[in-house]
């Protein structure tokens, strides 16, 4: 959402708090429920890194979801139309033992109101 769909967040149900010069904190409400998350940004303004304690990471057998922070770091941001996106990603759990990388993403093309 905050990468790929970032008009989203205008939505009113989200939010902002500023942390510092580079540094928001969001809030998502959908009834009783609400998440948060921290995005930071680099100097030239573009976002490089979302964290939250928010997702919950499975056991091994599936059984049991333990909450653990992670986040999603990007880079090297291209112009697809209308939208400047990162073209690189990747989502990480942050374990007490170290990061662990489980999903790499690397955006090629976009295409806008594809008819089904």
């Amino acid at each position: 959402m905050c990468f790929l769909a970032p008009g989203t967040l205008l939505d009113p149900t989200v939010a902002w708090e500023a942390v510092d010069a580079r540094t928001v904190r969001a809030r998502f409400t959908n009834g009783a429920h609400t998440i948060s998350a921290t995005m930071l940004f680099g100097d030239d303004g573009l976002a490089i890194n979302f964290l939250s304690d928010d997702r919950s990471r499975a056991s091994p057998d599936g059984k049991v979801f333990t909450r653990h922070r992670f986040s999603t770091p990007v880079r090297e941001y291209r112009d697809f139309g209308p939208a400047r996106l990162p073209t690189h990603g990747e989502t990480r759990w942050l374990l007490p033992e170290g990061e662990f990388t489980y999903g790499e993403f690397e955006i090629r093309e976009v295409v806008y109101n594809v008819r089904r």
